[in-house]
């Protein structure tokens, strides 16, 4: 009976001397070959500088020199500057309601403002957190990721920031907020404190990864001390069941090599047209056509002005010789008045005294201007 028995026992004992010299190694350090891989990226940045076309979505970073690994939302890949999210497992749930009465312990990550005015009773839900990846400190105040459950007009903009609760309706706690970070590799540093004014309270759990605020007051606030960050920390992944040992470094695994290409992806619908786009540069001068045809004939131009006197034209022909003249007017007695011709030139002696003008009756009218003279 015990010789049937042998074999399994030295197998037994060489399986737990194998496991014994695992340990010794991990101990010895053999495990910071592996931390001396090639180093993963440790932010959003890194892994958008690597791959400029990557989209948002979750990704595993190595933050601190790759001393610590776990996965964060990046948000924003297509700017310049995307940033970490961290996600959290526990979210939603019932409602919970302004009063005495503590919300269901079934919701999750919320934050209440009951505030007489504008923004009376607010209640925001948190799915994920902004998380700078170095520090390990949330930005309470980012609420890319919060959605509100109740809030009244005309502040529906408004969302109240995380891990912060105010309750504006006497001396008990009427306002509550819940952080809870299961499912994550996170716990709120042991360190970080909250101030309250009034009545309210801080519970926290054993493991800092679930903690319980309520307050109360004429107005009473609750809220990190600096009312800006919460102060994380790195307690290692949670979805193992296994655990190193506490003197031992954690492993970090090498990079992988890069996957194979995927298959295009179906096309698209096509999209809605686009607006219309703004006035082309005029084009370049094009070629003279040919001439056209002949114009109607327009109307006649205004009379111009009077041209210029022309020059004095050639000396005509001799005229016949006229009739003979009117007796002549030398032996006239000084005094006497003639009456000649418009136009007609006086003899010499003879002063010019005025102009007479002779009409006629119609049906022929005529007009006669005669010059009268004087004989000086």
């Amino acid at each position: 009976m015990a010789k049937r028995l042998l074999i399994p026992t030295v197998v037994q004992r060489w399986s737990q001397m194998l496991v014994m010299l695992l340990v010794v190694a991990v101990t010895l350090g053999i495990g910071a070959t592996l931390a001396n891989a090639a180093p993963g990226p440790e932010s959003c940045q890194d892994i958008k500088t690597a791959n400029p076309a990557a989209p948002d979505g979750d990704y595993l970073i190595y933050p601190n020199s790759n001393t610590e690994a776990f996965t964060v939302y990046c948000a924003g890949m297509a700017t310049a500057t995307p940033k970490e999210y961290l996600t959290l497992a526990n979210t939603g749930g019932p409602v919970p309601s302004f009063g005495n009465t503590p919300p269901a312990a079934d919701a999750f990550n919320y934050s209440m403002l009951e505030e007489n005015g504008c923004l009376f009773h607010t209640i925001t839900f948190w799915s994920k957190v902004r998380l700078d990846p170095v520090t390990l400190q949330v930005d309470i105040n980012d609420t890319t990721f919060a959605t509100n459950a109740i809030n009244s007009l005309p502040c529906s903009a408004f969302k109240q920031s995380y891990a912060i609760a105010e309750g504006c309706s006497g001396d008990s706690v009427t306002a509550y907020a819940n952080l809870n970070l299961e499912g994550t590799p996170f716990a709120v540093d042991a360190a970080q404190q909250w101030n309250f004014y009034n009545v309210g309270y801080v519970n926290r759990s054993s493991n800092d990864q679930v903690v319980d605020l309520g307050v109360g007051g004429s107005c009473g606030q609750i809220n990190p001390t600096d009312n800006a960050t919460l102060q994380l920390v790195y307690i290692g992944p949670t979805a193992s069941p296994f655990r190193g040992l506490a003197s031992s470094p954690a492993l970090v695994g090498p990079k992988g090599d890069k996957g194979d290409t995927g298959d295009p992806g179906a096309t698209g619908p096509q999209g809605p047209q686009g607006p219309q786009g703004d006035p082309g540069a005029p084009g370049a001068t094009g070629p003279q056509g040919p001439q056209g045809p002949q114009g109607d004939t327009g109307a006649p131009g205004a009379t111009g002005p009077q041209g210029p006197q022309g020059p004095q034209g050639a000396t005509g022909p001799q005229g016949p010789q006229g009739l003979q003249g009117p007796q002549g007017t030398s032996d006239l007695p000084a005094g006497t008045i003639i009456m000649l011709n418009h136009g007609t030139v006086p003899p010499a002696g003879w002063t010019f005294l005025w102009q007479l003008t002779l009409t006629s009756d119609p049906p022929k009218p005529t007009k006669l201007v005669l010059d009268v003279y004087v004989k000086h």
